[in-house]
Parts: C-alpha cells; sequence; structure tokens
C-alpha cells in the first residue's frame, strides 16, 4: 500500500498571504530609488498601492507620510506617519521619520524629543543620532549636535549625512579648518554612493551648513534589509 504523501509547506491560504506579504515587500524596496532620485509623483503612487492591499503596513504609511512632508502637505503626512507608530508604538524609524517632519517645520524641539525616542527604542540607530545632531544645531546646542554627530559616524564612519551635520556643526562652533576636512571627507563619501547624493553633496560644499539634514528624510541611508525587518 503506497504512503500518500504529506505536504510539509504552509497551507495554501497562508501560503498565499505570504508570497503576498514579499511581493509587497519588494515594491517597498524598489520604490526607494524612485523616491531618493526625486520621482515623488511615482512612489506615491506605489506607496498608495501597498496601502491599498495592506493598509497597516507601517513602513509604507511611514514613507508615504515622510514624502507629503517633503511636497509640503504637512497635515497628511504627520497623520500617516502618527498612525504607523500607533500601530507599532516601538517602531524607532517611525519616530525618526516623525522627527524630520518636524525639524522641516522647524518645529526643532519637537523633532528633538523625536529622535530622541527612536534612539531610545534602538540605541544604535546612526541615522537618528545624526538627524539629532542637526536639530540640536538648530537650536544653537553645538557641542552637544557634535557629539551626536561624532556617535552617529562611531557607528557608521561613512555616514554622508551625519558628515555633513558635523561640518555644520563644527563650523558653527567657530573651527573653519576643521570643518573644511570634514567637508572633503564628504565629497569622498559621495563619490562612493549615488550621483544623486554627489550632486547634492557638491552644493553643501559650496554652501556650508545649507543641509542641516539631508534632503531625503531618514529613509535615504537604511538598507533594505532593515526596512523591512
Amino acid at each position: 500500500m503506497k504512503r500518500r504523501r504529506t505536504s510539509v509547506g504552509l497551507p495554501r491560504n497562508q501560503s498565499t498571504l505570504s508570497r503576498g506579504r514579499i511581493s509587497q515587500a519588494k515594491k517597498l524596496q524598489s520604490v526607494l530609488s524612485h523616491h531618493q532620485a526625486g520621482d515623488r509623483a511615482k512612489a506615491a503612487r506605489i506607496y498608495k498601492m501597498v496601502l491599498s492591499k495592506e493598509p497597516n503596513n507601517v513602513h509604507a504609511l511611514c514613507f508615504l507620510g515622510a514624502l507629503e512632508c517633503e511636497r509640503g502637505e504637512h497635515g497628511t503626512g504627520l497623520e500617516h506617519i502618527n498612525r504607523a507608530i500607533t500601530i507599532i508604538p516601538q517602531f524607532s524609524q517611525g519616530y525618526c521619520n516623525l522627527g524630520v517632519a518636524l525639524h522641516g517645520q522647524r518645529n526643532w524641539r519637537e523633532a528633538e524629543k523625536a529622535f530622541r525616542q527612536a534612539l531610545t527604542i534602538k540605541p544604535d540607530y546612526a541615522q537618528a543620532y545624526s538627524y539629532l545632531g542637526a536639530s540640536l544645531a538648530a537650536q544653537s546646542k553645538l557641542d552637544e549636535a557634535e557629539k551626536n554627530c561624532r556617535r552617529a559616524l562611531q557607528l557608521r564612519p561613512n555616514h554622508v549625512g551625519a558628515l555633513i551635520n558635523l561640518a555644520d556643526a563644527v563650523r558653527k562652533q567657530g573651527r573653519p579648518n576643521e570643518a573644511e576636512v570634514i567637508y572633503k571627507k564628504i565629497v569622498v563619501a559621495a563619490n562612493a554612493r549615488t550621483k544623486v547624493f554627489a550632486n547634492g553633496l557638491e552644493k553643501a560644499v559650496e554652501f556650508p551648513g545649507v543641509f542641516g539634514l539631508e534632503n531625503s528624510g531618514c529613509f535615504a541611508s537604511v538598507k533594505p534589509a532593515e526596512i523591512m525587518s
């Protein structure tokens, strides 16, 4: 008598659901390049497509919210980011994006609080240290700003945003020669990344202090594996 083969895979409905989630994850990973390159319209369409199938996808909510804030739609953007945080209260990336949105509104004190909350959840979050440094510098807390940017660089030595924010903090403390050395490091680090960043950073070096925060927001230097974890 032949034994019937038993499947060790997922039940059909669970397998379909799992494949669907993987598909949405891949869409989010691919759309980051459009968002970072400035194709916000296409990025927004894909974020909304993901949310139509997964209304509680915190990454899509977070990225869409950040994009809307970039376009000046702060009310809607903050609503999406705060919804992501409500769904997952320990969502460090959500607090980081919230901080970027608040910083964009020149609400530096509340931005500082959001970045600190992100770091409470994830103490090794280099991006949040960099952004916290920028918000502190905007409040003229330059010594503390420098310390946070240096902490970001301890975690990620070639973090372009942290280098920009460190150079800005150092320059504002009256150390132009030291800032000049950091600006040169920025160009080297940028050339090792993307042309989009390199073009923007050439402007940052030409006009020191223009970029208090990286133009593209928290998600810009988060790796896809971190995004989807």
